[in-house]
């Protein structure tokens, strides 16, 4: 089984337990982050930071100044969207002396319609 339809079986495991009601937060699969709808996903989400976060998952940039220079953007903007990006637990920083390597945390993003806690209505 390829490692991308092993993530694809696990979310699907993971969406029908929490359809039936029987799942909660330590059931998300190891790469997938689920981010409520009531954290401002429009904020989150932006364009920029999905081509950011695209970027970094395919061509795994050694700087964020590598980063910036590919996106044509200026690093202070990448910088502040990465830091938004690892408040979500999406990516981390890796840091070596003034040096810093963003790294894509995350394969799947699961955006709930429903809270966790809500049932589901037939």
């Amino acid at each position: 089984m390829t490692a991308k339809r092993e993530i694809w079986d696990t979310v699907e495991l993971f969406s029908k337990k929490w359809i039936a009601g029987g799942t909660d937060e330590r059931d998300i699969p190891d790469k997938s982050v689920v981010i409520p709808m009531s954290e401002g996903l429009s904020e989150v989400f932006t364009k920029e930071r999905i081509r950011l976060l695209r970027r970094i998952w395919l061509d795994r940039p050694k700087t964020i100044r590598e980063l910036a220079k590919s996106l044509k953007r200026d690093p202070a903007a990448v910088t502040r969207d990465i830091e938004i990006l690892a408040k979500y637990d999406l990516i981390t920083v890796e840091r070596q002396g003034r040096t810093a390597r963003p790294i894509a945390k995350r394969q799947i993003i699961v955006l709930p319609v429903l809270s966790m806690k809500q049932p589901i209505m037939g």
